[in-house]
């Protein structure tokens, strides 16, 4: 669970819920015996209160709740990084609610994200 209070722009909360599913490991470290690809699946979801809304979706925006969902595949390498920061996700995202989604700043109320991460040992 993610809270995030923001103290200078708007004064808003966004939470978020994030749950993952590890569906395999695979290629273990012969040292450490950690999986070096573990796939999953992830799913959260986020909401805020009005001000953080309103900052970030603009006028006419909800004034409070429920306001995205994220969810997708994504492979972690637990024998060179933390779990929770995979070094490949993809992601769909969508945005919640007609008010959202008919905001002055919105752009998009869903689509695609692909990230990858390069990891290596510095200390």
């Amino acid at each position: 669970m993610l809270v995030s209070q923001d103290l200078t722009a708007h004064g808003g909360t966004y939470f978020e819920l994030y749950s993952k599913v590890a569906l395999g490991q695979f290629y273990k470290d012969e040292k450490t015996g950690k999986a070096k690809v573990q796939p999953g699946f992830f799913f959260a979801f986020g909401g805020a209160n009005e001000p953080h809304n309103r900052y970030l979706y603009g006028d006419g925006a909800a004034s409070g709740g429920v306001t995205n969902i994220r969810y997708g595949l994504s492979i972690a390498s637990p024998a060179k990084s933390d779990v929770f920061w995979p070094v490949i996700r993809i992601t769909r995202f969508e945005l919640l609610g007609d008010e959202n989604k008919s905001a002055a700043l919105v752009r998009e109320t869903s689509g695609w994200h692909a990230e990858a991460t390069m990891v290596w040992k510095v200390f």
